[in-house]
């Protein structure tokens, strides 16, 4: 049972850290000639039925199912209406469920009014996804620019996309430059995730049973082998596998260093991006009814939940009731009670609108 937990934990671990490899999918088609846009059906807006030269192109794609894909929409029609005389954009709806029909695919449009205001298409599956990607499409939503020369300038994520359509637009966007330093940074976020996952398998022995109150594993022996592996790669530090394991073994040796340690996790980004915080939250949920945690680490633990919605680029991911609550309660066990009783608020505030939701679409 406890090799068995170890193992469903590292799994988790190692899908969370695979968002590393997933930013900028099929790297290699970057320069190359747009392949045609080929699609079963409109849903919205004006069609496009060629590229053409002169004009530049910006394709989102996305699913019904993708809660980052419907968070990035309002910000893609609000660049959408910066650009209107500039450049086209397009949503395509791809890897949808078998079961999802294209009615239910514009219900999901139409229902997002305003919120999606560019064109909208739906993928033809024998052709659209091969077509872009390959096998290569591993995360939505993704998006793909054409620039003047119908060419692929740039793949990636909608997070980025302000600060690269405005140089392609003058210009200045070199299509070679940054697509070398693309593939030099998957690489790395590759290697150093090849390294974490092997020292995870290795990690979960020192770990102790989840599921046995006094079982707290061997801590010492984890920050002894986590000190060697970050003394030969430093990047490692705060990647979300190593972060994790050290910040747990700290809190189950000395509570005074895994606070310091969850500060450093706050303002330092992992090698794929921002900083770890659910390294923190995680562990702090793990050890609560393990270990007596003191007020301070509940702090951190709030914090972080305050400051990952804070910094996220679509915060509306983290509004959710228990996420709120979750936050009032670690401030009031830290003593914070004015925090605690305004997250206590935005909790009660989202819960009334799922349920207002929910009877909204019959649920």
């Amino acid at each position: 049972m406890k090799l068995k937990f170890q193992l469903i934990l590292l799994f988790n671990i190692i899908a969370i850290t695979s968002r590393a490899q997933l930013y900028r999918p099929d790297s290699n088609k970057w320069g190359g000639s747009a392949p045609p846009l080929r699609v079963n059906v409109w849903l919205k807006g004006n069609p496009v039925e060629k590229f053409e030269t002169g004009k530049v192109y910006v394709l989102d794609f996305w699913a019904t199912w993708c809660v980052p894909c419907i968070a990035a929409m309002p910000r893609l029609s609000a660049l959408a209406h910066k650009y209107k005389n500039k450049v086209t954009f397009v949503a395509i709806d791809v890897l949808e469920e078998k079961t999802t029909t294209i009615n239910k695919v514009k219900a999901r449009v139409d229902g997002l009014g305003s919120k999606i205001d560019f064109s909208v298409a739906v993928e033809d599956n024998n052709f659209t996804v091969h077509d872009w990607f390959g096998k290569s499409l591993q995360s939505i939503p993704t998006d793909v620019v054409i620039n003047s020369q119908e060419k692929v300038a740039w793949i990636g994520s909608p997070t980025d996309l302000p600060e690269v359509l405005p140089k392609i637009l003058k210009g200045t966007w070199n299509i070679q430059e940054a697509n070398q330093t693309a593939i030099n940074q998957d690489r790395l976020s590759n290697y150093l995730f090849s390294l974490e996952a092997e020292a995870g398998w290795k990690l979960a022995k020192y770990r102790g049973n989840y599921f046995t109150k006094d079982d707290l594993g061997n801590p010492d022996s984890a920050l002894m082998f986590i000190d060697n592996l970050v003394a030969k790669e430093p990047k490692l530090k705060f990647g979300p596998v190593i972060s994790s394991f050290t910040f747990d073994a700290l809190l189950k040796i000395n509570t005074d260093k895994a606070y310091e340690f969850g500060k450093e996790i706050l303002i330092n980004p992992t090698y794929y991006g921002s900083p770890e915080y659910g390294s923190i939250i995680g562990q702090i949920k793990d050890n609560m009814y393990k270990i007596d945690i003191p007020a301070k680490i509940y702090q951190l633990g709030a914090d972080a939940y305050r400051i990952r919605i804070d910094q996220c680029p679509y915060p509306e991911l983290y509004d959710r009731p228990e996420v709120y609550t979750t936050m009032a309660n670690w401030y009031w066990l830290a003593g914070e009670k004015r925090k605690a009783i305004k997250a206590r608020r935005k909790a009660k505030k989202l819960t009334k609108k799922v349920k207002m939701d929910s009877v909204k679409s019959g649920l």
